[in-house]
């Protein structure tokens, strides 16, 4: 899906790969299983899945329960017209070396405006921020972890995408089989 979603919802898939363009609201992930997911959202919230490889671009921390095996990285998908899409949908992507680990808050922007510096700072990204909502102990939650580099996609590049109408997945749907829902008419 190559184009601005206001929301999207993903219940019931196994084995799949989803890739998404950006998404002004909320992403609902549940009952998936052993799937890759790549999308850029406001929020993400995911309920009931495992084995699950998330790659993901959010302005706040992903939020998972009744979770298990779920791994988080950055956001990988590439086409012609993200950057365009990334503004429309308020989701724009940083832009950073390869190299930095960490995004400027708005009271270090002030700082480094005010003082002509760059902040160096080491601040969480917003998907490496995830909250198990289900894991109440002060260490780590076994339910999920970043991805090893080693394991990443290094990118994702989709060139020529065609547009598919959510009417392609009502007959899957009304057979009991993957549900994918949004609130736009095209997806």
């Amino acid at each position: 899906m190559c184009h601005v979603l206001d929301a999207l919802r993903l219940r019931n898939l196994r084995d799949c790969l989803i890739y998404s363009g950006p998404i002004r609201g909320s992403v609902y992930v549940e009952a998936c299983h052993n799937c890759t997911i790549m999308v850029a959202c406001r929020q993400l919230r995911v309920h009931g899945s495992s084995g699950i490889d998330f790659y993901v671009h959010t302005l706040s921390g992903p939020i998972i329960e009744g979770c298990t095996a779920t791994r988080f990285a950055p956001y990988r998908l590439s086409y012609p017209g993200l950057q365009q899409h990334m503004a429309e949908a308020a989701l724009i992507l940083p832009q950073r070396s390869a190299t930095q680990t960490y995004l400027p808050t708005p009271e270090t922007r002030a700082a480094d405006s005010a003082a002509g510096t760059a902040s160096a700072l080491p601040i969480v990204e917003p998907w490496r921020d995830v909250k198990d909502f289900l894991w109440h102990r002060s260490r780590q939650s076994p339910n999920w972890c970043i991805m090893p580099d080693e394991d990443r996609v290094k990118s994702v590049a989709v060139e020529g995408h065609a547009e598919i109408t959510l009417a392609d997945f009502g007959a899957q749907e009304q057979q009991g089989g993957a549900r994918v829902d949004s609130s736009d008419a095209t997806a």
